[in-house]
């Protein structure tokens, strides 16, 4: 018999083109299931991984103005229900 165990995971550490995250530092993954077309969504996770790269490679010395200072460009090409940058 297999065992199989449930455990639920903290929603604080997934940020989506849906869904605005604005501390950097605690999210895991960025989920795009709001934008319609997988082009679309290649061009802006791309861009979010460029931010993502940009973030980490910051100082030592600016890493208490990383949380304030620096944050996700608005996605291009998925947008939001109103056509406003929602992430």
């Amino acid at each position: 018999m297999l065992e199989v165990g449930v455990e639920y995971l903290d929603a604080a550490h997934f940020g989506g083109f849906c869904q605005q995250r604005k501390n950097m530092e605690e999210i895991y993954t960025v989920r795009a299931n709001c934008c319609e077309n997988i082009e679309n969504k290649v061009h802006d996770l791309r861009m979010l991984l460029d931010d993502w790269r940009n973030f980490t490679g910051l100082s030592t010395e600016h890493a208490g103005l990383k949380e304030s200072s620096f944050t996700w460009r608005a996605p291009e090409k998925c947008k939001g229900v109103q056509g406003k940058f929602v992430m």
